[in-house]
């Protein structure tokens, strides 16, 4: 910007030519002063500069430049003086154009006197234009005046520390062109720029690129601004020349005065300011305040006529102890624009705008975008005040607000953001201007006002007349006694306002309405709310004036006190009516405690409409009074007419308060409720309505809609006389109609009424519903009041399915379906009443007391619940009474429907039924069958645990029910809740519970079955084969488990004579390890294998409960069942079904005899490698017949499972899987299978036994028999036939039948001849016979208690056949079989006493509840001693082990140690006698057998 100075100089030399200046001394036209040179008379060139600037301003010519090197001038300054001068005048006064600029470096200047530039005196100053150039030359305590000065150029220069640092007079000059371009600095001055104008001066100023920085103090004095511009205006002065404003690029920081100041009250303006910054500057002055001079904005202008544009403009955070805003503007005509600025952190406490102050008395117009209003403060209007003064002519106000936000503004009265006008008592001052407002994306945020006593709004704008627009207005305050966000009052004629596309989201405390609209005088208006949505507000979110025509679109309101409020305000002090038109549509009002408020006085006609709108959720627990839509209309005064014209169509109403229309005034009055859905809709205490003058309206707290009017007028007395046969009553003419059509009613509950509650007028219901609406009084879903209303159902239905329930702590009743206590008409029109409450006791479902004509046609029915019989109690009577000072006779109707079920222990399939007046009266109860129970209050009939029932079919009149057992965990009692009379545990459904539910599949372990997407258990495979893997090598090996857990195994310490005790019974021969292994092995396996049919549901729960479910593993284990501690192996794949589970279940006998298969071609490789002998083949038959038989409980009990069938109706359905007929292919071929093997296997085992004892088989015709037994039955009977004829057995030769015998008859007692003991060889096929007997009790037969009686018989025979014979050769073994036989008969009794209660239906109590809880203890610990004994026995057996390696350890160390001095070293034996003992335990793991 250099070329600034030159470029003005060049133009100046340019104009002087042709302007005559005030002297005619021609001089130099550029001349150099420096602090090396010398004033002389030719000082002035470059090579000798003049040393004072005086010196050089004497010798200059008009327009010429005076260069100033500033070196060295910092130190010492330019001063004043003239050494060549004779006069000592303070400053430097010049009356010629001139510039001066700076050279070489900024030069400083310092004159006290200052520096005055002053036009010429001359009369011809019209044509005389004096210019003056500064530039880049630093004032210091220099105040510079121009008087005259055409035009007044200041570049790139800084003022300190002056007085006044400029100063402009125009006294006489028509006009001043004044400039200041920076980089300019103002610091430390009194003055900045002072500006003064006579009447008519044309100024144009323009100041850019400049700061002022701490200006304004002087003493105790402060100045009027940083930039003052004021007229000197005369009385006869009216109008003043125009001003041009301009500024650009101002940084005004740490002031003490005001930043501009205009006091041009005669004057025009046109004003710009961009990129301005007020920043941190105060005007609080430091002395005293009665010598303070108030100023309260950083921008105050007087003005005639104004119009002012502020840009890119920064007003934050200046002080004053008193106010403090941004902009202040006076005047007659203002137009005022704000763009993109920001006004932050402003105090005008004690004014009003905190932000923005505008006053007009003609028009006024304010625009301001893409603006920020942050933390601005002041008494009224927090961010912007605007207002018009009074006056008699109507006038206009413009607002435009597009991208501002408002953030924590606060206002001490109205309008925290916004206001316009005042609020205080405008109905008796009337305002006289129009406003036009349009707020277009504006956000407030937490914008508040402080007195509770005013609460207007933060937008808060008062108005004659006009135009209101707030388009994506977003109101946010989450502070605690918030106000409004906007309030709207009009004084005057029409007023239209618009909110759409906006948002108010308020906080739990607010104080206000979110938007209020007031009408004072009998002006109307349009308030439209479209696409807005309103939240959380404590009081309220419409509050507006019922003058209004009010038209709600798709506005949402949420968790408010009111939604719409039809404001009370002042309307008491007004006396015309009005109209009430109010359009509702696609709106939704959501947890709010009242959605309209509608409480209109005195109007002239009253049209509501609502449609397609949504009306949900319960207000919170302390609001629990509320309605959905409340409409009040009191008496008209003087008893004058009204009409009302009421709709509701589409709308839903889902858990809200009822709603109420109270409608008592005199004209014609219609509702129409259409396609609405009332349902979940809850009003369960009272409340009062004051309507003044002491008249109260007592809400009549009903479930979905209460609707209210006067007494109808009477038409017919109805007077019957006493010979008259015809059915007479009495009838009234109707000015008020309802109609409701296609409604549903569903679920609701009132504290006098379900649904709807009707007081005088005709009511039709045509086509809806009513289902299960409860109350506490219990006067119906539908309940016409005392008086003289006219009801009429056509095509209804009513249901109730659910007595009694609880809602907010009240007990709410089942009510009857219509209940009517008027004497108006009642009409049905096939009406459908249907009650699916089961009751012992008698409840009502249509009730008609002092009813007058009643009228229901035959399509119209009323029925009960399956299983109740309907009862009709008529007591229609006639009553006398007085009507019109006469007596007479009146037909009064009164009948009742009721519904009950038969007495207790009876029950009926059959349904009490009515059609009009004529009750079914072929109902039928029947004696209650087993399996079912009859006898609670609230049910028919109800299947017992385990029990499940079907219709019997042709077996009796009427239809009757037949309870049959189902498997075991599969059925349930009903709840209370149900109405079947049977129930299935664990996702089943279907004939006996017997197929999972859809969705669902079958669970290996558990009869519960599980969602589909949770089966992919695949570690279940892996289970398996380490399972039977370990089980086939453990039979294959056998090691001698019971050598190693002995006695003297873990007590290898004892003396020897505990040893030698032992040994004459080894000598004997009454103990072989491998034998007696194989005697426990076969005890075991039958004691759990029995004692799993012992294990039913609610031990595997308690068992889950301990959490000891290795008893489960265990029991699944010689179960051949792979079970786990937790669940997850449970379902390795979708698809399983009872039958497939059955399947799978038996697959793991299988899989061990192939993995014997397998480890015997491992076993025969591995020697072929070795190049050793082939091993026995005999020996792994004899391995695959001892899994065979233990794996018999397994598949006998699979087969059988499959082939029990049970009839239900006339078929014959399979007993684990009902949806299953018998019989299928599949079940003919388990037929054969159990004909075939099953029931010939234990004779085969029987005959076999001995024949293998005598060797009259081989060992290898004995294990086909085991496989095929029926053929070698028949086979062996013939051959006995023909042995009885003469023919001779032949000895079969002994191929392996030794490995056979061992399995088969290894720890049973042989025959002794010498005793004539036959021997207990054969006892296999018992052991295999009782399983198969107890089997088949536990699978043929359903009934628990039997089942379980029978199995308790059996196993008490099975305990004493066993003391009769005892068939184990050792004598321990005997002792270990008749305890587990005595367990097993404790636990089949226990299992008597519990299915004996589950058989009956009792539940165990008190006592018996905690013998039960013993029993089941027992049980407990009866499965889990053998585990926890071997577990134990393991633990000793491997600590006595690691004692004994490290004596033997010690006592090895010990014989290389010498002893004494002879040193002799000690030798003998370890153990002494006990050393052959552990190598004889220890040689059997070394034969050379290769087993």
């Amino acid at each position: 910007m250099a070329f600034i100075p030159l470029l003005s100089c060049f133009l100046q030399l340019l104009v002087l030519p042709s302007v005559k200046a005030g002297t005619e001394d021609q001089g130099p036209r550029d001349i150099f002063v420096s602090l090396s040179g010398r004033d002389t008379e030719n000082c002035g060139p470059v090579d000798e500069p003049c040393q004072s600037i005086s010196q050089a301003l004497d010798l200059i010519a008009p327009g010429g430049c005076i260069h100033l090197n500033g070196t060295g001038t910092i130190q010492t300054p330019f001063n004043c003086t003239n050494r060549m001068a004779r006069d000592h005048y303070q400053g430097l006064y010049i009356k010629k154009s001139v510039t001066m600029k700076g050279f070489q470096s900024t030069p400083y200047v310092s004159c006290v006197g200052g520096i005055h530039f002053e036009g010429d005196p001359t009369e011809n100053r019209s044509k005389f234009q004096m210019m003056v150039t500064l530039s880049g030359i630093v004032f210091k305590g220099t105040p510079i005046e121009f008087q005259d000065c055409s035009n007044i150029h200041l570049m790139n220069c800084s003022h300190q520390e002056s007085k006044t640092a400029v100063s402009v007079r125009a006294l006489k000059a028509p006009s001043v062109s004044f400039d200041i371009q920076g980089p300019s600095l103002f610091r430390n001055n009194y003055h900045c720029v002072e500006i003064l104008l006579h009447g008519t001066s044309h100024l144009i100023a323009s100041i850019s690129q400049t700061k002022f920085i701490s200006n304004g103090i002087d003493g105790q004095h402060s100045a009027k601004g940083l930039i003052s511009i004021m007229e000197r205006a005369t009385k006869s002065t009216k109008q003043s020349g125009p001003v041009q404003i301009s500024c650009y690029k101002i940084s005004c920081v740490g002031n003490w005065v005001p930043f501009v100041v205009l006091e041009l009250k005669a004057a025009v303006t046109k004003e710009t300011y961009s990129h301005i910054e007020l920043v941190d500057n105060n005007l609080q002055t430091p002395f005293s305040s009665k010598s303070r001079r108030f100023k309260d904005s950083m921008y105050i202008s007087r003005t005639r006529k104004v119009d002012v544009t502020f840009t890119h403009m920064h007003c934050a955070n200046n002080k004053n102890d008193q106010a403090l805003r941004c902009i202040k503007i006076y005047t007659d005509e203002a137009k005022v624009s704000i763009d993109h600025s920001a006004f932050v952190g402003q105090n005008a406490s004690k004014g009003n705008g905190g932000a923005i102050f505008l006053e007009s008395t003609k028009h006024a117009s304010l625009v301001v975008t893409n603006t920020v209003f942050e933390r601005n403060e002041a008494n009224a209007g927090g961010a912007v005040y605007l207002n018009i003064v009074h006056n008699a002519t109507l006038q206009n106000m413009r607002l435009s607000f597009t991208n501002v936000n408002f953030t924590e503004c606060v206002a001490t009265t109205d309008g925290s953001a916004i206001l316009v006008g005042k609020t205080h008592k405008p109905q008796s001052k009337p305002l006289k201007y129009a406003l036009y407002a349009s707020l277009k994306k504006v956000n407030a945020i937490n914008c508040v006002s402080h007195k509770l006593k005013y609460r207007f709004g933060s937008f808060c704008l008062t108005l004659h007349s006009g135009l209101v627009i707030f388009d994506e207005f977003n109101w946010t305050n989450t502070r605690p006694n918030a106000e409004s966000a906007v309030y709207i009052g009009t004084t005057g004629g029409n007023t239209n306002v618009t909110i759409v596309r906006s948002s108010f989201i308020g906080g739990k405390s607010n104080q206000s309405a979110f938007v209020g609209v007031q009408i004072f005088g009998r002006q109307r208006g349009i308030v439209t709310v479209k696409d807005t949505s309103m939240t959380n507000n404590s009081e309220g979110a419409l509050d507006i004036t019922p003058k209004c025509r009010i038209r709600l679109e798709n506005v949402t309101v949420a968790s408010c006190m009111y939604g719409l409020q039809l404001s009370k305000r002042w309307l008491s002090q007004e006396t015309g009516r009005f109209l009430v038109s109010i359009l509702i549509t696609s709106c939704s009002f959501k947890r709010n405690v009242y959605d309209l408020s509608l409480n209109v006085s005195n109007p002239r006609s009253i049209w509501l409409k609502v449609n397609d709108s949504i009306f949900t959720g319960r207000p919170n627990r302390r609001a629990r009074k509320g309605y959905a839509i409340g409409l009040f209309v009191p008496p008209i005064k003087k008893n004058m007419s009204c009409s009302a014209d009421i709709e509701l169509d589409r709308v839903t109403f889902h858990s809200r308060p009822s709603s109420i229309f109270v409608l008592y005034f005199k004209g014609k009055k219609t509702t129409t409720i259409r396609r609405t859905v009332f349902r979940y809709c809850t009003a369960l205490s009272r409340q009062h309505l004051n309507f003044g003058e002491h008249t109260y309206i007592y809400e009549t707290s009903t479930g979905a809609v209460s609707i209210l009017s006067i007494p109808d007028e009477p038409w017919k007395l109805g007077c019957v006389q006493r010979d008259d046969i015809n059915n007479t009553h009495p009838l009234w003419r109707y000015e008020s109609h309802v109609t409701i059509e296609d409604t549903l009613f569903q679920e609701n509950a009132g504290f006098f009424a379900g649904a709807v509650y009707i007081s005088n007028g005709n009511t039709t219901f045509k086509n809806c519903s009513f289902q299960n609406n409860l109350a506490i009084w219990k006067r119906g879903q539908v309940y016409s009041a005392y008086g003289t209303g006219r009801v009429e159902f056509n095509d209804c239905t009513f249901s109730s399915r659910q007595n009694d329930k609880v809602i907010d702590g009240k007990n709410v009743h089942n009510a009857a379906f219509f209940y009517s206590e008027s004497e108006g008409p009642i009409v049905f029109r096939n009406t459908t009443m249907i009650s699916t409450i089961p009751e012992r006791k008698s409840h009502y479902v249509l009730e008609i007391f002092s009813g007058g004509y009643v009228d229901m046609d035959y399509n119209t029915t009323v029925q009960c619940s399956k299983g109740s019989m309907l009862i009709l109690e008529n007591a229609s009577h006639f009553a006398y009474t007085e009507k019109r000072r006469s007596f007479c006779r009146v037909n009064v109707t009164a009948f009742r429907y009721a519904c009950k079920l038969c007495s207790s222990g009876y029950y009926s399939l059959e349904t009490g039924k009515a059609n009009g007046f004529t009750v079914n009266t072929s109902f039928e109860c029947h004696p209650c069958p087993l399996g079912a129970t009859c006898m609670r209050n609230d049910i028919n009939i109800a299947a017992k645990p385990n029990f499940w029932g079907y219709e019997m079919r042709n077996s009796h009149p009427s239809p009757s029910l037949k309870f049959i057992p189902c498997p075991n965990n599969y059925c349930q009692s009903p709840s209370r809740k149900s109405i079947d009379y049977n129930s299935c545990r664990g996702n089943r459904t279907g004939y006996l519970c017997g197929k999972c539910a859809p969705g669902y599949t079958e669970s290996l372990f558990s009869t519960s079955c599980r969602k589909m997407n949770q089966c992919s258990d695949y570690l279940l495979w892996l289970v398996v084969i380490l399972f039977t893997a370990g089980m086939a090598a453990y039979l294959v090996k056998k090691p001698p488990l019971l050598r190693y857990l002995s006695f003297r195994q873990i007590f290898w310490f004892l003396k020897n004579r505990e040893h030698n005790e032992l040994e004459p019974r080894e000598e004997r021969g009454q103990v072989d390890d491998e034998e007696t292994d194989n005697g426990y092995l076969k005890i075991v396996f039958y004691y759990y294998q029995v004692a799993d049919l012992f294990v039913d549901e609610s031990l595997a729960e308690k068992l889950r409960e301990l959490r000891i479910p290795f008893v489960n593993i265990v029991v699944s284990a010689y179960n051949f069942q792979v079970n786990s501690i937790y669940k997850g192996i449970g379902c390795p794949f979708v698809g399983l079904t009872a039958v497939t589970k059955q399947l799978f279940l038996s697959l793991d006998v299988f899989i061990t005899m192939g993995n014997v298969v397998f480890i015997y071609c491992v076993h025969f490789v591995v020697n072929m490698v070795r190049k050793k002998n082939a091993p026995s083949v005999h020996h792994y038959m004899a391995v695959i017949l001892e899994i065979l038989l233990l794996g018999y409980d397994r598949l006998a009990e699979t087969s059988l499972n499959l082939m029990h069938c049970v009839p239900v109706r006339s078929e014959q359905r399979l007993f684990i899987d009902g949806n299953t007929v018998c019989w299928r292919p599949w079940q003919y071929v388990l037929l054969g299978y159990g004909v075939v093997f099953v029931v010939p296997f234990i004779a085969v085992l029987y005959y076999g036994s001995k024949k293998l004892h005598k060797s009259s088989i081989s060992a290898t015709m004995f294990l086909t028999a085991c496989v095929v037994p029926l053929p070698f039955l028949v086979y062996w009977l013939f051959v006995h036939v023909c042995k009885k004829r003469g023919e001779n057995s032949a000895t079969r030769p002994n191929d392996g039948a030794e490995e056979v015998k061992k399995v088969l008859q290894g720890p049973f007692r042989r025959p002794n001849d010498q005793d004539g003991d036959r021997g207990t060889l054969y006892w296999e096929s018992v052991l295999i016979g009782r399983r198969l007997i107890l089997l088949s009790v536990h699978s043929f037969i359903p009934n628990a208690m039997l089942r379980a009686l029978l199995l308790a018989v059996s196993c008490e025979l099975m305990a004493i056949h066993h003391f009769v014979k005892k068939p184990f050769q050792h004598i321990t073994a005997n002792r270990v079989e008749s305890v587990s036989l005595v367990v097993l008969s404790i636990m089949a009794i226990i299992n008597l006493t519990k299915a004996t209660l589950l058989s009956s239906g009792i539940a165990a109590v008190g006592e018996n509840k905690l013998y039960i809880e013993y029993m089941q203890w027992f049980q407990i610990v009866s499965l889990a001693f053998v585990p926890a004994l071997l577990i134990l026995l393991a633990v000793f057996a491997i600590l006595s082990l690691i004692v004994r390696m490290a004596v033997t350890l010690v006592k090895k160390v010990a014989q290389f140690i010498p002893s004494g001095p002879n040193k002799v070293l000690v030798r003998g034996p370890l153990l002494g006698d006990w050393r052959g003992n552990i190598q004889e335990d220890y040689h059997s793991l070394d034969e050379g057998d290769d087993h």
